[in-house]
Order: C-alpha cells, then sequence, then structure tokens
C-alpha cells in the first residue's frame, strides 16, 4: 500500500527546497565544504591529493582508525569508517557550528 504520510513529508521537503532554491544549496554546501577543507588541511587531516584539489566534494575522508570513529560516535559525531580513514559527509542541513564542534573533538582527541 502507499502511504500517504510519507507523501505529505516528500511535498513537504519538495517545497521547502523549493522555496530555498538550488543556487542557495549549492553556495551553502559550497561555502561548508570550503570552510571544512581549510580546516581539516591545519589539522593534516587529509591526503594530500586533496589538499591540492580545487574543487572538492561534500564528502571528506579524513585520516583516522577505529578507534577516533569510536570516539566520535561517543560525542553524537556519526562518521563511517572507509578505507583508511573516517567519511565525514556534509549537507545543506549542516552548519559551519556543526562543523566546529567536530573540530573541537578533534582538537581534543589529539
Amino acid at each position: 500500500h502507499l502511504d500517504t504520510l510519507n507523501f505529505g513529508s516528500l511535498q513537504y521537503s519538495l517545497n521547502f527546497l523549493t522555496k530555498t532554491g538550488v543556487s542557495t544549496i549549492e553556495e551553502h554546501i559550497l561555502e561548508l565544504c570550503d570552510y571544512a577543507k581549510f580546516e581539516f588541511t591545519k589539522l593534516n587531516l587529509l591526503d594530500d591529493a586533496v589538499v591540492h584539489r580545487n574543487n572538492h566534494s561534500s564528502i571528506f575522508n579524513i585520516k583516522g582508525d577505529q578507534k577516533l570513529y569510536v570516539y566520535l560516535k561517543n560525542q553524537d559525531i556519526i562518521t563511517s569508517l572507509r578505507g583508511a580513514g573516517l567519511r565525514i559527509s556534509l549537507h545543506f542541513y549542516n552548519t559551519i557550528e556543526d562543523i566546529d564542534t567536530l573540530l573541537k573533538k578533534l582538537y581534543r582527541y589529539r
């Protein structure tokens, strides 16, 4: 059966995103990515290839291990273990303050 509550939620989301505008969403995500890349670079958390890349996606793989993953999870920060690092994904609903919270936790961990 079709769930009408889900259709209502989807409609609300589509209306919100349409009202906000794709260009506003894109600008916000780019601002988050630039800020995160700058800060992650200062902490030496990114591979050189990423540091020297002019444009990067909203997904970062920072240097880290299982121990850091568990630490961040216990701090209510969701990441994913990927290869030799942790995946950090930034989205429209994230803020600079969210990144600052992550950075504070990373500084404390070191």
